[in-house]
């Protein structure tokens, strides 16, 4: 009997980067490669007004860097004559990145500014759009967790409700606007209303 070998999930990562330049944005979740829709105005401007304020505050911070839109990704690099290889890839609305680990990443690659970051985020923000499939959010949920990302906010506009996901927890804490946002000891001190930002414009 012959042994069938498993396929192996991603592509190479010059194949990545060929095709995100090509054809747009896409993810790699469990192997799936995932197209990226175009976001509604409200995810926008919920996006740029979180962003903003995560910026400020850790504009000073030596510890944290923080990210709109960009993408992370598993990379396996080759030895002379393996191609480098995406395992997956994902694009949160927001990230928060350890400098120290982002430091040692670059560090350990002279042409670093060429790839995508591969650098495990502590915390991830996703804001649900219209265009979004429920089945494709969990999906990326628990690919974050299953990373290593500490905590994922998932932010729902029509419901005004955030729901925060921790590694451990079987079910997200559930927050409606009017309450408080449980923020994660990277963000001690931060003023967040999550008024002002289900009103943002």
């Amino acid at each position: 009997m012959i042994a069938q070998s498993t396929p192996r999930l991603g592509m190479a990562l010059d194949d990545y980067m060929q095709r995100y330049s090509d054809e747009g944005r896409f993810e790699i979740v469990n192997g799936e490669l995932i197209i990226m829709s175009p976001h509604a105005s409200e995810h926008g401007l919920i996006v740029r007004w979180l962003f903003v304020k995560l910026f400020q505050f850790l504009i000073s911070s030596p510890d944290w860097e923080v990210f709109q839109e960009f993408a992370f990704a598993q990379i396996e690099w080759g030895t002379p004559g393996t191609p480098n290889w995406v395992k997956g890839s994902l694009e949160p609305d927001i990230m928060l990145v350890s400098k120290a680990k982002l430091t040692e990443s670059r560090a350990a690659r002279l042409d670093w500014k060429r790839w995508p970051i591969s650098v495990i985020p502590a915390l991830v923000i996703e804001v649900v759009s219209p265009t979004d499939r429920y089945k494709v959010i969990m999906d990326k949920i628990a690919a974050y967790l299953n990373l290593g990302v500490s905590v994922v906010w998932l932010i729902d506009p029509d419901h005004r409700t955030v729901s925060v996901y921790q590694a451990g927890r079987a079910a997200p804490e559930v927050i409606e606007a009017g309450q408080d946002l449980p923020l994660p000891d990277l963000l001690a001190g931060l003023n967040l209303s999550l008024t002002e930002l289900f009103d943002a414009q």
